[in-house]
């Protein structure tokens, strides 16, 4: 039986660092698209910003 415990309290230990691990991979890739595409907003600005400088 404590066997049978012990076996399960691994198992479940090895899920919660596999689900950490997974976790930590999407939040990662999370941040590089926004940034991403913050980047890409920045420089739609900059150009409507010159646009409209020059287009009052």
């Amino acid at each position: 039986m404590k066997e049978t415990k012990d076996q399960a309290l691994r198992r479940s230990l090895r899920q919660s660092e596999a689900n950490a691990k997974l976790k930590d991979k999407i939040n990662r890739e999370l941040e590089e698209k926004v940034a991403e595409r913050t980047k890409e907003l920045e420089s739609k600005n900059r150009l409507l910003e010159e646009y409209n400088k020059k287009n009052p």
